[in-house]
């Protein structure tokens, strides 16, 4: 019983390789993991935004908010005026890099940063915009008391079988 439930636990570790990492880097400056280069392209301070390129697919990324690109979870922490510190996680394990590394398509678009970053709060205005309408709002409660009690409970009792069974 120990040799399944051991089993089962390397079994879930390596359900999803992930390589993460938490880094600084500055205006123009590449990291590179995995077959992902990532170039920081631009940054706007005021608004806490930057934007990036993913192996010639660009992004924009707001502070605390994350985002997924070309298989890669970024998630900005803190922004400046020379510099990001960036959470990265690739969930690729063997990519190969090809031609899409240089990120070459996204340095010749070169657009300027505050005006691509305003369309896009320009963009997601337009969006909220187009949502209004007059239908009824349901809001959602969230998890009560009782329910997180509840979970906990079962979580305890699911513990406590467990450990009988691994005992007998």
């Amino acid at each position: 019983m120990k040799q399944y439930l051991l089993f089962l636990v390397i079994l879930i570790f390596l359900i999803l390789p992930v390589n993460a990492a938490r880094v600084n880097l500055i205006e123009g400056e590449n990291y590179y993991t995995d077959g992902r280069n990532i170039t920081v392209l631009g940054i706007d301070n005021k608004r806490d935004k930057v934007l990036v390129c993913i192996n010639n697919e660009r992004a924009i990324l707001s502070k605390e908010r994350q985002k997924t690109v070309n298989d890669v979870s970024l998630l900005v922490k803190t922004v400046s005026d020379e510099k990001i510190r960036i959470d990265i996680k690739v969930y690729c394990e063997d990519c190969e890099c090809n031609e899409n590394c240089l990120n070459t398509e996204c340095i010749k678009a070169g657009e300027n940063v505050e005006e691509e970053i305003e369309k896009e709060i320009l963009g997601e205005i337009e969006l909220l915009e187009s949502f209004e309408t007059n239908e009824e709002i349901i809001e959602n409660p969230g998890l009560s008391a009782a329910n997180i009690t509840l979970a906990l409970i079962i979580l305890v009792l699911f513990t406590a079988g467990l450990y009988y069974l691994i005992k007998r």
